[in-house]
């Protein structure tokens, strides 16, 4: 069977005018990008007769043209201007959350992240802490993938399935775990199927 080739866009914080960044490190900024910029290309592709999927709908393999929309880390922006932005173009999208930061100043609440997901939004996990699960002890690299995703869960009440590893590092541990825990994927910065845990490729925007 013949599969399409879809992209997955990975996107992080949307920069509002006047509204400070969660973080000013340059290997955090370095993946900004300001919000008109992001509902330009999100018209753009629109406009080309491009579909925006989540994750799960992306793994069936639509034939229409496509790409998968992804956020990182769980910035409060995802409800203030992405989601509107999806939702005005009629787009799907995965919003990764990393379960720790939830609740402190310049990420989604709790009560936020319902909302995203009432608004239709797929909701996947991106560790505890986002540190480099490849550089982790098992305790630790159980708790970024295992904790984290009973910590989202209790927030939904219902499970998830996906989940994104920080800086795109990861290591045989990392998906032996994550498909322990019950995800479905594991979304990384290079692409190597290893099944049954997909390892999907994505590019930053």
């Amino acid at each position: 069977m013949a599969f399409a080739r879809i992209v997955f866009l990975m996107y992080h914080e949307l920069e509002l005018p006047g509204r400070k960044l969660v973080q000013s490190e340059p290997g955090y900024v370095r993946y900004i990008l300001q919000v008109d910029t992001f509902h330009k290309q999100m018209q753009s592709l629109k406009n080309s007769g491009v579909r925006g999927l989540s994750v799960s709908e992306a793994l069936l393999y639509p034939s229409e043209p496509s790409v998968c929309i992804t956020f990182d880390d769980g910035c409060e922006t995802d409800l203030l201007t992405a989601a509107p932005i999806l939702r005005e173009l009629g787009f799907r999208a995965t919003f990764y959350l990393t379960a720790g930061f939830l609740g402190t100043t310049g990420y989604l609440t709790s009560d936020q992240v319902r909302q995203m997901d009432a608004l239709g939004f797929e909701i996947g996990c991106h560790s505890m802490t986002h540190p480099y699960l490849s550089d982790l002890s098992d305790t630790e690299l159980s708790r970024e993938i295992v904790d984290a995703k009973l910590h989202i869960e209790q927030i939904l009440g219902r499970p998830i399935g996906h989940f994104s590893c920080p800086g795109g590092r990861y290591d045989q541990r990392t998906l032996e775990t994550a498909r322990r825990a019950g995800f479905r994927t594991v979304a990384t910065a290079g692409f190597a199927p290893i099944p049954p845990v997909p390892t999907l490729m994505n590019w930053a925007a």
